[in-house]
Parts: structure tokens; C-alpha cells; sequence
């Protein structure tokens, strides 16, 4: 499982708002769960998704977004450095 972006209508449901809310620490990462900000998609439920790499990809039909590109292969490989070096 990996967590992603929800988008609506072509546009990613965080918003800068969101984010400030983050760094200022008014929110946190079970917020954005809770309020359906992210989702954590299992590899089945991937096949049913439209997911863009990043917000300048994001189209009408797309359901989520990366949070960031390197997550993409997951959490736990995002924390090996340099995984796209082999």
C-alpha cells in the first residue's frame, strides 16, 4: 500500500492551504486521512485508477496524485537512497 493525492474534477483535493497547515503543524498526515486529503491504494485498487506523477499531469479523469514522484515505488523503498541509480 502507498498513499496518495485524491483528486476531484481535475484538481488535487490538498491545496497550499493545506500545506501551510502542515508546516505551521495546525495539521498533520492522519488529518489529510481522515478528511480524505490521501488515500492509501493496495495494488488492486491501483488498476482502477487514473494516477498522474505530478499536478501538471493532473486531467479530468485522474482519481489520484503522487505525493511525490520517488513514492512511486512505495514508502519503504523511498527510504533507500538513490533508488533509481541500480
Amino acid at each position: 500500500m502507498r498513499p496518495l493525492v485524491v483528486c476531484k474534477a481535475g484538481k488535487p483535493v490538498l491545496t497550499q492551504e493545506h500545506i501551510n497547515d502542515l508546516a505551521l503543524g495546525l495539521k498533520d498526515f492522519p488529518d489529510f486521512i481522515r478528511q480524505g486529503i490521501i488515500e492509501y491504494l493496495d495494488v488492486n485498487e491501483e488498476n482502477n485508477c487514473f494516477i498522474a506523477l505530478s499536478e501538471k499531469e493532473v486531467r479530468l479523469g485522474t482519481t489520484h496524485m503522487e505525493i511525490d514522484p520517488f513514492t512511486i515505488l512505495g514508502v519503504v523503498a523511498g527510504l533507500i537512497p538513490y533508488p533509481h541509480h541500480n
